[in-house]
C-alpha cells in the first residue's frame, strides 16, 4: 500500500522528537549552552523547547480551524492565544525549560500532530488554518511549516554544539 501524504508528513514530525532528543543527548550538561550573547539567543535546550511550544501552539490553530478532529490530552488543553503578544507569552517557557521538559513536550506534542494528521486524505488536507505568525494557510502548509520550522531549530541547536567543540 502506497504512503499517503499525510503519512509522510506524521513520520517526519515523529523524526522531529529524535532529532530533538539526539541534539540534548549530544549536549548532556551542556543543555544551556549559547553562541552568542544568553540574552539574545535560544540554547540547546531553548531550541527544543522552541520547536514544542510552537507545534503546540499551532496544533492549537489546526484544532481551532477544525482542520483537525478528537480530543486533546489534558496537557495539550489550553486557550488558543489570540494576539501576537499573547502567542510570544504561550512560547515563553522556551526559555526556562529544562532538557527533560523541553523533550517531554516535544513529544507530547509531536505524538499527538502525527497521530491526529497520519490517517487525513489529501482534500482533508486543504483544509484552511489561521497560523499565528503565518496568517490563512492550508493544514498541509502548516505541517510543512512544523517541519520546517523544526529543522531549523534542530540545525541551530547543532550549529551550538559544534560552534562551544562539544559535537563534531
Amino acid at each position: 500500500m502506497a504512503t499517503t501524504m499525510a503519512q509522510a508528513l506524521a513520520e517526519r514530525i515523529r523524526n522531529q522528537t529524535a532529532g530533538g532528543e539526539k541534539v540534548l543527548k549530544a549536549a548532556g550538561d551542556q543543555s544551556g549552552a549559547v553562541f552568542g550573547n544568553p540574552q539574545e539567543v535560544l540554547s540547546v535546550r531553548g531550541n527544543i523547547s522552541d520547536i514544542a511550544h510552537t507545534n503546540h501552539l499551532w496544533l492549537l490553530d489546526a484544532v481551532a480551524a477544525g482542520a483537525v478532529q478528537g480530543e486533546l490530552p489534558a496537557a495539550l488543553r489550553r486557550p488558543r492565544p489570540t494576539s501576537i503578544d499573547a502567542a510570544v507569552a504561550f512560547l515563553a517557557p522556551r526559555d526556562t525549560d529544562s532538557a527533560e521538559q523541553a523533550l517531554a513536550q516535544l513529544r507530547l506534542v509531536n505524538n499527538q500532530i502525527a497521530s491526529t494528521v497520519e490517517g487525513l486524505s489529501d482534500a482533508a488536507l486543504d483544509h484552511p488554518v489561521d497560523i499565528t505568525f503565518y496568517g490563512s494557510k492550508s493544514l498541509r502548509d502548516l505541517l510543512f511549516a512544523i517541519i520546517e520550522h523544526g529543522s531549523l531549530h534542530l540545525g541551530q541547536a547543532w550549529g551550538i554544539l559544534k560552534g562551544k567543540g562539544i559535537a563534531s
